[in-house]
């Protein structure tokens, strides 16, 4: 990956970051090269802010010609691999966030069960849909809002 794509990618993941810190008045950090392999690009700490968005495992793309179903499955293997390496650990939700160069939308893509697990958690419950679902950004963050 080039410079120039390189410093996209950070511009996105920086907006992504300040516009989650701007709705809900949270810390929300990117990922150090040192770290990526065991954060996602964006991610908010756990014990700082609602318990949702700290399940959150947010990966990023802005690109031309945008990928998110490669990007998801990226972010499920990362999100396995990160819990192969924990004993005790509150489950992650592989959520990719992009936007196509001269879109002024950006989208969420994530599995129907993660979006079902966001907007009406059932306890000890998982769905075993896993149809890939595209939502805007800005309906996203509504439904993380929800209590």
């Amino acid at each position: 990956m080039g410079l120039m794509q390189r410093e996209k990618g950070k511009r996105f993941e920086r907006d992504i970051a300040a516009r989650i810190r701007e709705r809900f008045g949270c810390d929300v950090r990117r990922a150090s090269q040192a770290e990526r392999a065991d954060n996602p690009d964006v991610f908010v700490p756990h014990g700082v802010a609602p318990f949702k968005l700290t399940r959150l495992w947010l990966e990023c793309q802005d690109a031309k010609n945008p990928t998110p179903t490669k990007k998801l499955e990226q972010a499920e293997r990362d999100v396995e691999a990160w819990t192969s390496k924990r004993e005790s650990y509150v489950p992650r939700w592989p959520v990719v966030i992009w936007h196509q160069l001269g879109d002024r939308t950006s989208y969420a893509t994530m599995r129907i069960n993660t979006l079902l697990d966001i907007v009406q958690p059932v306890p000890d419950a998982e769905s075993e849909l896993r149809q890939v679902v595209t939502v805007e950004l800005e309906q996203f963050f509504e439904m993380l809002e929800v209590v």
